[in-house]
């Protein structure tokens, strides 16, 4: 079952004033082993110039680093933006 969870994404500044970003609500699922999911993996490794010669990306994030790859699907997003007012918050359509 996928896992409920929110995020944000903002720059950091000095001035309360100027802080702006989006904050998210969403689930968090398996992404799945087929021709996405291994591309994504695969873009990963690629990223962080890890080779992983001749097993598909997905099994060898999950042995060498006994780790899973998850998406994050959102349902709700906000734009925040303090220099508009103070607490200005804005959803967004998806």
């Amino acid at each position: 079952m996928p896992g409920r969870v929110g995020a944000s994404i903002f720059e950091d500044d000095p001035s309360f004033d100027d802080i702006k970003g989006v904050q998210m609500q969403g689930i968090i699922e398996p992404v799945k082993k087929n021709k996405q999911g291994l591309g994504a993996a695969g873009a990963y490794l690629k990223r962080f110039a890890i080779s992983h010669d001749k097993v598909d990306a997905m099994t060898f994030i999950k042995v060498q680093y006994r780790a899973s790859f998850y998406r994050f699907v959102p349902h709700t997003l906000v734009y925040m933006d303090n220099g508009v007012s103070m607490g200005f918050k804005k959803e967004l359509e998806i």
